[in-house]
């Protein structure tokens, strides 16, 4: 009797695990059929300032090396582009000199390819020193500060409050003008 409940529980078990496993096993990106491979010349994606960095990208649709002109955009993380152009896929791939930085930042590049009428976008980030970033000095004055000051600066404006009629309305129509 009480080998019964152990087989379900068990069987219930192994079926949950491989249930998993099923669901993680997935190469490529979800649901996508193009593959991007970015490769840089520096296998952990950080150079120092003043290296010059470069990545060869790869491009397939449904597993196969796609020809094409590539656009691509250069600029540092979270600003717009300062360097654009286009490489030639050739069987797939191409190489593409992101140039170096001269402060310690991150550098993003941004790919596109237009296939069978379709586009596709992708970008990557390389690190020039990231070690070296520090956080933007504070602001000359605190928020709390600022705000002090420019109360300060408002209570000195003079504001009457009383009602006065506007010369286009009449007490009929309650419009009135607060100078």
């Amino acid at each position: 009797m009480l080998k019964k409940p152990f087989f379900l529980f068990s069987l219930l078990l192994l079926l949950a695990t491989a249930g998993t496993v099923v669901v993680r096993a997935e190469n490529y990106p979800y649901r996508s059929d193009v593959l991007w491979v970015t490769i840089p010349n520096h296998a952990d994606w950080l150079y120092r300032v003043g290296e010059q960095a470069e990545v060869e990208v790869l491009f397939m649709k449904y597993g196969m090396p796609r020809d094409g002109e590539l656009e691509y955009a250069i600029g540092t993380d979270l600003l717009d582009a300062d360097q654009q152009g286009t490489a030639k896929l050739r069987n797939g791939r191409c190489t593409i000199k992101m140039g170096t930085a001269t402060v310690p930042c991150f550098r993003d590049l941004r790919l596109t390819l237009r296939v069978d009428g379709q586009t596709y976008r992708h970008h990557v980030k390389v690190g020039f020193s990231p070690e070296q970033i520090r956080p933007p000095p504070p602001p000359a004055m605190p928020c709390g500060t600022c705000f002090s000051v420019r109360r300060r600066a408002l209570s000195r404006l003079s504001m009457s409050t009383g009602p006065a009629m506007s010369p286009t309305g009449s007490s009929s129509t309650g419009c009135w003008s607060i100078s």
